[in-house]
C-alpha cells in the first residue's frame, strides 16, 4: 500500500480537515510550500494542542523574538549581580570600561586599569572587537552626562544580550533545518530554562560570545553551496 501524498494525506471526504485557527487558505499555502509531509502534519497537530505555538516561532514572529530578548535581559538583570565570575570581568567588562574611561594619551586623567596577560601586546590572545562593542552605549551615556554606574554596567550587559539573542535565533534556524520546527522550539525552551545557560552564558566572557556565534557559523556552513 502506497503512502498517501501530502496533498491528500490530510483530507477527509474530499475536504481538508480543519485545525484550530486554520482556514482553507492557510492549507493551500502549506500545500504549496516545500515542507515535508511529516513536518506539515506536525504543524497541524501542534497548532491544535498548543495555543501559543506561533508565539514560540522566533524565525517567523518578530514579536516572539523581541519577547525572547526581553526575557533574556530580565534574566541577566535578576541574576548577574548576585554572583561574579573572573572571566566576565577580565574578558569583557573591565576592558570595555578601560576603553571608556581608561588612562591613555587621549585621557591623561583617566582611570588606571589592570589587564591580565592575555591582553598584553606580547601575547595578543584576545581581540578588542567584543569590548569595543560592549562600550558603545557608554560613549552615548558619557555624551549625555548619564554615565552613572547603574546605566553603564547594565548597558554593557544589554549589548551582550544582543549577541546572546542572535545566537538563539541562529540556533533555532539551525535545528529547524536539521530536525524540524517542533525540535527547534523545544531546543529554544530548553535553552531558556537551562540552569547552566542562565548561569554562565549570560556573562560577558569570551566563551559565551564564541558559543553564541558558533551557531551563526554552523547555520551558514550548513547552507554553503557546493
Amino acid at each position: 500500500m502506497t503512502q498517501p501524498t501530502l496533498k491528500h494525506s490530510n483530507k477527509v471526504g474530499g475536504r481538508i480537515k480543519r485545525a484550530k485557527g486554520f482556514n482553507e487558505a492557510n492549507y493551500q499555502q502549506w500545500e504549496l510550500s516545500e515542507m515535508k509531509q511529516q513536518d506539515f502534519e506536525d504543524e497541524i497537530e501542534n497548532r491544535q494542542f498548543a495555543m501559543f505555538w506561533d508565539s514560540l516561532d522566533i524565525a517567523e514572529c518578530k514579536w516572539a523574538y523581541l519577547k525572547m530578548f526581553c526575557l533574556r535581559f530580565a534574566i541577566i538583570m535578576t541574576q548577574i549581580h548576585l554572583m561574579k565570575h573572573p572571566d566576565e570581568i577580565q574578558q569583557g567588562k573591565e576592558i570595555a570600561y578601560k576603553i571608556l574611561n581608561g588612562q591613555s594619551i587621549f585621557n591623561i586623567n583617566g582611570v588606571q586599569s589592570l589587564s591580565t596577560w592575555e591582553w598584553w601586546k606580547g601575547y595578543s590572545l584576545r581581540t578588542f572587537l567584543y569590548p569595543i562593542w560592549l562600550s558603545i552605549p557608554g560613549f552615548i551615556l558619557k555624551t549625555l552626562g548619564l554615565d552613572t554606574n547603574f546605566l553603564v554596567i547594565n548597558s554593557i550587559y544589554f549589548m551582550h544580550c544582543i549577541i546572546w539573542s542572535i545566537g538563539d535565533y541562529y540556533c533555532f534556524l539551525f535545528v529547524r533545518q536539521l530536525l524540524g520546527k517542533r525540535e527547534a522550539i523545544m531546543t529554544l525552551l530548553y535553552s531558556l530554562t537551562s540552569e547552566h545557560v542562565n548561569d554562565y552564558v549570560l556573562r560577558t566572557s569570551a566563551n559565551s560570545v564564541e558559543g553564541n556565534l558558533m551557531f551563526v557559523v554552523f547555520y551558514h556552513y550548513l547552507n554553503l553551496k557546493p
